[in-house]
């Protein structure tokens, strides 16, 4: 199938295609996207579902991405609009996931992802490149990448009309992640999040 966008803001035109052959237990799909403005994302993924069973979910994918005229302001709140610079992403991100299904309304989550970053010379040129305007001690990885792995565990509840078109029940969940960073660069962290939302029928 085609794909229209790249899906990330300053892209500009683009679009890609995607293939999932029909091949079972293991699903492959394979897709490639470009823009304009040579934003870039590549992934691969296989479905494990087929050998699981129907209550279950597994899957892995590498997805490759270049971003290269990413915003960045500073770093927390002191950050300025005024301070505005440009920079390339280049990222690595191999997700794990699975899931689990419990009497058609509760589902359990897993996840673990490795990542890599690397960042370069930003190819914007309205913008000044960030490593032109902030050091490598204001923002720690800027010159030598980072590669973190993130565990989220996750139980959320559904009870939906209408899981495709909902126009009454509620959603709720909860989520625990922890971030590693593997390279000694102080990003390491929890995360607790916790959602709901409902439909009414007016």
């Amino acid at each position: 199938r085609i794909l229209y966008g790249v899906g990330y803001d300053g892209a500009g035109f683009g679009g890609g295609v995607e293939w999932t052959p029909p091949v079972t237990p293991v699903t492959p799909t394979f897709s490639g996207a470009i823009s304009w403005n040579l934003y870039q994302v590549y992934r691969v993924r296989l479905d494990f579902s087929g050998l699981v069973g129907n209550d279950f979910g597994l899957a892995g994918e590498t997805r490759y991405r270049v971003l290269p005229e990413e915003d960045f302001y500073g770093v927390g709140p002191e950050s300025q609009r005024e301070d505005r610079t440009t920079y390339k992403l280049e990222q690595t991100l191999v997700p794990l996931t699975a899931n689990k299904t419990f009497s058609k309304k509760y589902q359990f989550d897993a996840n673990v992802e490795y990542t890599k970053t690397n960042t370069y010379s930003g190819q914007d040129p309205e913008w000044p490149s960030t490593e032109e305007i902030f050091t490598p001690e204001e923002t720690p990885a800027l010159d030598t990448g980072a590669e973190m792995v993130t565990t989220t565990l996750a139980l959320s509840y559904l009870n939906f009309d209408s899981p495709g078109d909902p126009r009454s029940g509620v959603f709720a969940k909860v989520l625990l992640g922890a971030y590693a960073e593997l390279t000694g660069l102080p990003y390491d962290f929890w995360r607790a999040y916790a959602e709901f939302y409902g439909f009414l029928p007016v």
